[in-house]
């Protein structure tokens, strides 16, 4: 027969735990958003240099600002969480 253990442990080091696992997956989301920008940032610029056309510039600016998004939604809610604190 199996023994169940049961750990009790803080609140304080469960967060703790989590705010680690969390902000790993956010560096992977990172690291992964990062080049998936920079393919996306470069197939628009040969899409508008070869046609001259406004659509690779859209894709372009797309890129670089969902890039920004993976940097600044996370800084915006960690200054909310900051201020209420």
């Amino acid at each position: 027969m199996e023994k169940l253990l049961i750990l009790l442990a803080s609140p304080t080091q469960a967060f703790n735990r989590i705010d680690t696992a969390g902000y790993k997956f956010l560096s992977i989301i990172h690291r992964i958003g990062f080049w998936l920008c920079i393919i996306e940032a470069l197939l628009g610029t040969l899409e508008w240099v070869m046609q001259q056309g406004s659509k690779g510039k859209r894709r372009i600016v797309c890129s670089v600002l969902g890039f920004a998004a993976l940097y600044v939604i996370p800084w915006a809610f960690e200054l909310i969480r900051d201020i209420f604190n």
